[in-house]
């Protein structure tokens, strides 16, 4: 899964409500997996994935999508 026209639809669902649990399981994996899709922050310091990540997406799916 990569970019959707919204950061936070991860899962690129259609559906209503389009942001949902399954984000939240996609995003986890994209971390895990180390995916540049996880860098919500766009950090270059090493770690690149880390904790601001986590709180760049959560900003994001609180803000909801357009």
């Amino acid at each position: 899964t990569g970019p959707a026209p919204c950061y936070a639809n991860c899962d690129g669902s259609t559906a209503a409500p389009v942001l949902n649990v399954l984000d939240f399981s996609c995003f986890l994996n994209a971390f895990t997996a180390g995916s540049a899709y996880a860098n919500c922050d766009g950090s270059t310091a090493l770690p690149v994935l880390n904790v601001l990540d986590f709180s760049c997406f959560l900003n994001r799916f609180a803000a909801g999508c357009p």
